[in-house]
């Protein structure tokens, strides 16, 4: 009699306790006090990366860049790029205006392109801030299509420098968002189009192809060069034709500046109705030919 009382306030003592631990899973607190409603899939797939902006404003956030829309500023999608480790094309959905609110992380992967289809119009305005608007330091990356301007005071619209090797940089509009010509307005301050460095250099590689682009109203020069190898008006198969033409204007400074640098190339460019000529070199060992420089 005296166990089978036992064996009775043991079956009653468990069902207690299994009644409060299911009591327990139901209001959302299961094994170690994890929340079944936040255990997660440890084995979910990442978001896939889709390198197409389609958004013209300047979040601070960092946007996912997915295949969902509005989901990728021009800023999340370069940071991105620069930790795909492989080659990334960035394209735009539409035609944008875009102010930055803070500066764009420089390019520093190689083979990053970004690139407006031809009859697209992609604005990018630096809006003064203390940095160019685009830096590259890496090889390969290409800027094409784009309305690049509003570079702070000192900067430049485009800074290329650091490892770089074989930048295009075609079909832009550098300086300006294409107002009617003489009106500068709004880019007066950014102290040159492009400015070239590099900390490298490779035999039989170019260190940029310049061509096919407008370059007008900076403060300072359009186009300078602070290293060899650049080939500006002739493309990287050697073509020289009307695609490849630069149009070098209005400007504060030169048109081009190869200081006392060697090596590099200037052809088929027009320049005129910049302040202090077309050219300025110490260095005769490059090769210009063929230009159209007017008053």
């Amino acid at each position: 009699m005296r166990g089978s009382i036992i064996l009775i306030l043991f079956l009653l003592v468990v069902g207690f306790f299994a009644i409060a631990s299911e009591a327990e899973v139901t209001a959302g607190v299961g094994v170690g006090g994890v929340s079944p409603a936040i255990v997660t899939n440890q084995n979910a797939p990442e978001p896939v990366f889709v390198p197409v902006v389609d958004r013209a404003d300047d979040p601070a956030e960092m946007l996912a860049c997915t295949d969902q829309p509005g989901d990728c500023s021009l800023h999340s999608v370069l940071v991105k790029a620069n930790a795909a480790g492989k080659p990334v094309v960035i394209t735009f959905a539409d035609h944008y205006a875009i102010t930055l609110s803070r500066p764009l992380p420089p390019i520093t992967q190689p083979g990053v392109s970004v690139v407006a289809a031809p009859g697209q119009e992609v604005r990018v305005n630096g809006n003064y801030l203390a940095t160019a608007v685009f830096h590259i330091a890496a090889s390969q990356v290409r800027l094409e299509g784009l309305r690049i301007y509003g570079a702070g005071a000192g900067y430049p619209n485009v800074l290329i420098n650091g490892p770089s090797q074989q930048v295009t940089i075609t079909r832009n509009i550098i300086g300006d968002d294409d107002a009617p010509e003489g009106n500068c307005g709004q880019n007066e301050r950014a102290m040159a189009g492009i400015y070239i460095q590099s900390s490298s250099e490779v035999a039989d590689s170019a260190l940029a192809w310049v061509v096919g682009n407008l370059i007008e109203c900076h403060k300072g020069d359009g186009i300078v060069v602070q290293a060899r190898q650049v080939e500006i008006g002739r493309n990287a198969q050697g073509q020289a034709s009307e695609a490849e033409k630069n149009v070098i204007r209005l400007n504060g400074g030169t048109a081009v500046n190869l200081g006392n640098f060697g090596g590099n190339t200037v052809c088929n460019t027009v320049m005129y109705g910049n302040a202090a000529g077309a050219l300025a070199l110490s260095n005769y060992e490059n090769n210009l030919m063929y230009n159209e420089i007017r008053q």
